[in-house]
């Protein structure tokens, strides 16, 4: 059994923004350190879809492990 664990580094950026005078939204960016690759989102839907897709392995990412 395998002891390796692979990790993945973000930057987290979460703030509000008013959108009308009495409305206010959540807003983000997720930033995947290493690749430096980023996202921004307006819901948390969203901001999962992005990790997901930042956590897929790619086929270019893995060429350069060998």
């Amino acid at each position: 059994m395998s002891t390796y664990t692979q990790r993945h580094h973000f930057l987290l950026d979460v703030w509000r923004e008013e959108v009308h005078p009495e409305q206010v939204e959540w807003r983000g960016k997720v930033q995947h350190l290493p690749s430096g690759e980023a996202y921004y989102f307006r819901d948390w839907s969203t901001l999962i879809g992005h990790l997901e897709t930042l956590l897929t392995p790619r086929a270019d990412a893995d060429n350069h492990n060998l």
